[in-house]
């Protein structure tokens, strides 16, 4: 079997016995994050470190995380609203179908036009789909809000090591005579000005997103569980 469909069917089947073990140990210890707890917050959790990682080491967000957590999303809160009561949808953190599927109606094709624009990549638009069927409309886009501050915190940060670094690059080629004093066989070895990537250029470079779509999703389901306080669109 190929380890792409090996992915598909462990995609498909984990939530089966994690979301179970994931809540139940909550129980047992006793402890009730809210939103951490419940089984949106394990899979969400899941999801989101699953894309990072992938994202970081290639660059890619493969399809068997987003969809399949979409389709997980879509499953859980059809449950609240047609079949769930009030202590089953407790524990599963859910929203209800109506408000997944606008949550992820709006935060996939707002972003999908936005990186039409920018040239994003297609996994990106696709976990903040999941997310938003995940979290809905006003808690998906406080996630995505939060990966955007944090990714530009830390592209201004490498933008300016990284110009700092070749900016402070000695010469090269430099060999010391006799008598004192020095001569540098290759005087074009040394870096020109003009050489120098711009702050235009630096700004291009493509940055993986999934890291920060990471962080503004745990930030928001710390928030829901009441281990953070801040309100970025009112909720």
């Amino acid at each position: 079997m190929k380890p792409r469909s090996v992915a598909w069917i462990v995609a498909i089947s984990f939530p089966l016995w994690f979301v179970p073990l994931w809540v139940g140990c909550w129980r047992l210890a006793g402890l009730n994050y809210l939103g951490l707890t419940t089984a949106t917050g394990g899979l969400l959790l899941m999801i989101s470190s699953v894309a990072a990682r992938t994202d970081f080491q290639s660059a890619r967000i493969p399809n068997w995380i987003t969809y399949t957590g979409t389709l997980w999303a879509f499953a859980l809160n059809g449950f609240h609203t047609w079949v769930g009561n009030e202590t089953t949808n407790q524990w599963l953190g859910t929203i209800g179908i109506g408000q997944s599927l606008v949550g992820f109606a709006i935060l996939f094709f707002g972003l999908l036009v936005i990186f039409s624009f920018s040239g994003g990549g297609a996994g990106d638009v696709k976990l903040v789909g999941a997310i938003g069927a995940f979290l809905g409309t006003n808690n998906g886009f406080e996630a995505v809000l939060l990966a955007f501050a944090s990714c530009t915190v830390v592209s201004i940060c490498q933008m300016f090591f990284r110009r700092t670094a070749i900016v402070s690059t000695p010469a090269v080629g430099e060999v010391e005579i006799a008598g004192g004093g020095s001569i540098q066989p290759g005087l074009n070895d040394s870096p020109r000005p003009s050489a120098l990537p711009t702050t235009a250029e630096l700004m291009k470079r493509k940055i993986r997103l999934g890291p920060f779509f990471a962080i503004g999703t745990i930030l928001v389901l710390c928030r829901e569980s009441g281990l953070l306080e801040f309100s970025i669109i009112g909720n």
